[in-house]
């Protein structure tokens, strides 16, 4: 059982205070001993250009053209045969997302991720709640899921964020989508080649995502995938007690990553602190949704 700490979330820094302060008595499940757990592959271009190449893509592909050269294509061509590009079609409105009423909190939050803004996303229903810090003062609103992720899908069951690329990508059942933050607007535009449902040889759905030593994982109960989302592909599959030994059963998202300590928020509305090094959760802390979340208990 652990030991729990009540504190309010916009305090979450000192949860890594009381995480090395506490320790779990005992494990939250059976899992290997720290020296056993292996660490996720590293897969090299060569192998990873084969991967896409079996998929039916070309790897040389990906670099997109310049304005310059969209434009000198488009003035070769015949009038009736220029098209406007991909960029152009995609839904990104640039006015600031409205934010709905205060309305009643949700039961459990369905996904969480950390942002490349450094704010906070909770995904329940139909709604996305938005959470950070600005001029030291905890700042909440709610939005409609499509109207923050224009394009998107109306409910998500899995996310996480890219923290190298800035991409955050969506996941429902079979379905990715991907974002990427635009400040001006104060909203996420979607990316080109999204959305995708999943390559039909990934055989898992996502029930949660994170991000972990630079791979998008996929959760899907006792098995897991690393997935690059731009090429829709399945880049490593295995047993998740064997990576992820100790990690909470329920859990929808990472809610802050501090290197050798992360932060697993799971659908029971707690935070557990899972130690990277001993493999191990050593504390919980109770959160109120409220605390999170703008709208009324």
């Amino acid at each position: 059982m652990t030991i729990q700490c009540q504190m309010k979330p916009f305090l979450i820094l000192l949860l890594l205070s009381c995480a090395y302060l506490t320790s779990s008595t005992s494990d939250l499940h059976r899992r290997p001993e720290p020296d056993t757990v292996p660490s996720l592959p590293h897969i090299g271009r060569t192998e990873k250009w084969k991967m896409i190449r079996e998929s039916g893509q070309d790897p040389t592909h990906r670099r997109r053209a310049s304005k310059g050269e969209r434009t000198d294509r488009s003035r070769r061509l015949a009038p009736w045969r220029r098209i406007r590009p991909l960029d152009e079609l995609l839904p990104r409105p640039n006015r600031p997302p409205r934010a709905l009423s205060i309305g009643n909190c949700p039961k459990k939050f369905d996904a969480v991720t950390r942002g490349s803004n450094g704010r906070t996303y909770l995904f329940a229903g139909e709604r996305v709640y938005q959470s950070w810090m600005e001029d030291g003062l905890n700042q909440k609103a709610s939005f409609a899921i499509t109207e923050m992720f224009a394009g998107g899908p109306h409910r998500v069951s899995a996310v996480s964020t890219n923290s190298r690329s800035g991409v955050t990508t969506l996941y429902y059942g079979r379905s990715s989508y991907r974002f990427r933050w635009n400040e001006e607007a104060q909203r996420f535009h979607i990316a080109r080649n999204s959305p995708k449902q999943l390559n039909q040889n990934i055989t898992v759905t996502p029930s949660s995502a994170f991000e972990w030593d630079g791979h998008q994982v996929l959760l899907d109960g006792p098995v897991f995938i690393t997935y690059d989302a731009y090429w829709n592909i399945e880049t490593f599959k295995s047993q998740t007690l064997t990576y992820f030994p100790g990690i909470p059963r329920d859990v929808v998202g990472i809610i802050l990553d501090k290197g050798n300590t992360v932060f697993f928020y799971t659908k029971r509305n707690t935070i557990q602190v899972y130690d990277r090094v001993k493999h191990k959760t050593s504390a919980e802390f109770p959160i109120g949704v409220s605390d999170y979340a703008g709208c009324f208990l």
